[in-house]
């Protein structure tokens, strides 16, 4: 509207410039976009490989708890233990009641 009614337009308004920054916009926004699909996909390879690493050590864990016993792994099997210790629930005082 304002580019095509200039009589409109005050002489600080600089409407020229601001036809130019969206165009600069319509081409920034593509690599914008592909710049976040891209991130994307890092945040999701990021979150399966420490997922990976997690579900390893888990069954490692687990293994160590098989036989820490018999293979002298007390020690080990203490450290990790602390690693791995499920917090305990806190219960609502409702449900204590009941």
């Amino acid at each position: 509207m304002l580019t095509e009614n200039p009589q409109l337009v005050p002489p600080n308004l600089d409407v020229a410039e601001a036809v130019a920054d969206l165009k600069a916009r319509d081409v920034l926004r593509p690599r914008l976009m592909r710049l976040t699909r891209l991130l994307q996909r890092g945040n999701d390879t990021d979150f399966a490989l420490g997922s990976d690493a997690m579900a390893v050590a888990t069954r490692g864990y687990s293994l160590v708890k098989m036989v820490s016993d018999r293979e002298g792994l007390t020690e080990i099997h203490r450290d990790l233990g602390s690693r791995f210790s499920k917090s305990r629930r806190v219960v609502p005082e409702e449900k204590k009641a009941a």
